[in-house]
Order: C-alpha cells, then structure tokens, then sequence
C-alpha cells in the first residue's frame, strides 16, 4: 500500500531551511517504523511532481508492508510519530487508505461515546416512565449490555481469523442496544400483562409469577429468539 506524508506552510516554502529541516526529520523518523518498506522525499531525485507550484505543499510517498489489519496499526504508529516532527508554522500528516481508516474509526468511536452518554440516560428515563419501576426499567439496559459484551467477545475471536471492518464496533453498539432494550421491552411488557390478568385469589402468588414467566416466554420470547 502507498500512502503519503504531506507537508505544508504558509509562511515558508520548501526550499527554505526549516521546511526542509522538518521534511528531512520526518521521512527519517517515519522510515524508523515498524512495517514502512520505503520513503520517498520530495527531495530525491528519483521524486517527480512531490512539491507544489508555489513550493508551500510538498508530499514524501510512504509504502508499508503486511496485510490490512497490519497496515491499520502501522498508520497509526506512524501518525502519532510524524506529528510530533512539525513545527515552526510548518505542518506534517499522513494520509492514504489506512491513515483515512484509523481517523474515520476514531471520530466514529468518538461518536458512539458521545450518542451513548445521551441515549442510555434518555433511554432510561423512558423506560421507566414506560413501566413504572426502577428494576423493570433497569433489566432491559442490564440485557443490552450483556449481549454486548457476548458479542464483543464473539468478534474479539473473529477478529484474530479475518479482517473487520473499522466501523462494525459502532454498528454492534447501535443495534445491540437499540435491540437489546425493545426485546426486553416486549419480554417486561409482556410478563406484566400477564401477571395482570391473573386472578389474585388464584393460586400462590410465586405460582401466578412463574406461570406469568412461562407464557411470556412461550410467546414474545419464542418472537425474540426467532427475530
């Protein structure tokens, strides 16, 4: 894969002494990373068409080796790495196909946090408005977040065979918690109707709980587990 370490200034050009200063520290800190197989300086001969009109933008091509997943990791190590060689008004960043992953996966986890600090406390409120009790409107959260972590689990192993995409951890969270908390919505719903409708002299009040449970099962839980 190629990706490309782009340099710019506005207040120097690339022939200046500290543009050129910068570009040299960062091809020589970014050839130093683990899985980079070359570096390319705008400044070597064998560079064609690696520095702007106006001399303020210049690029140095970065090949790295191993499969996506290596890739990934190695963009990143090498972000954080050239980041830190830019200074005096002059500006460094990598970009290319893994660079473009690792930053669209951390602005998506970023905004999965975000979504999750406002939804669940939004989604509690409801709930318990919805059903009027703090354990009833408590499960459905407590369910949704067990069957995440199951899944992370489950993709934690996957992930060790195949490559996954940077995005499905936002996708699970999403419809992990938006599922988890309607079906154990319906399962709570459904239990609460039936313990209703049972008749209070009837039987044991541990006898109408558990026959509440059983139909609720039977019924929106064989739903739940089918969906």
């Amino acid at each position: 894969e190629v990706d490309a370490l782009v340099f710019y200034s506005a207040s120097h050009v690339a022939a200046d002494r500290t543009y050129r200063g910068v570009i040299a520290t960062a091809v020589r800190v970014a050839r130093r990373q683990d899985g980079v197989r070359a570096v390319l300086s705008p400044f070597d001969p064998k560079a064609v068409g690696q520095i702007s009109s106006g001399e303020h933008a210049a690029v140095a091509v970065v090949a790295l080796d191993g499969n996506v997943r290596q890739r990934y990791d190695r963009a990143r190590l090498v972000q954080h790495a050239v980041r830190r060689t830019a200074r005096q008004g002059v500006g460094v960043w990598l970009t290319g196909y893994s660079p473009l992953a690792v930053d669209l996966s951390s602005r998506s986890t970023t905004d999965v946090e975000r979504a999750e600090l406002i939804g669940l406390p939004v989604a509690f409120l409801v709930l318990l408005v919805a059903l009027g009790s703090l354990v009833a409107a408590t499960l459905p959260l407590l369910l949704a977040g067990a069957g995440l972590l199951l899944t992370y689990g489950l993709l934690a192993v996957l992930a060790t065979f195949v490559h996954l995409d940077a995005f499905l951890v936002s996708v699970v969270t999403m419809l992990g918690i938006g599922l988890g908390i309607d079906y154990a919505l319906f399962m709570v719903s459904r239990f609460r109707e039936e313990l209703a409708a049972k008749d209070p002299q009837q039987g044991t009040e541990a006898d109408r709980v558990a026959d509440a449970v059983g139909t609720a099962l039977g019924t929106t839980g064989r739903t739940v587990v089918l969906s």
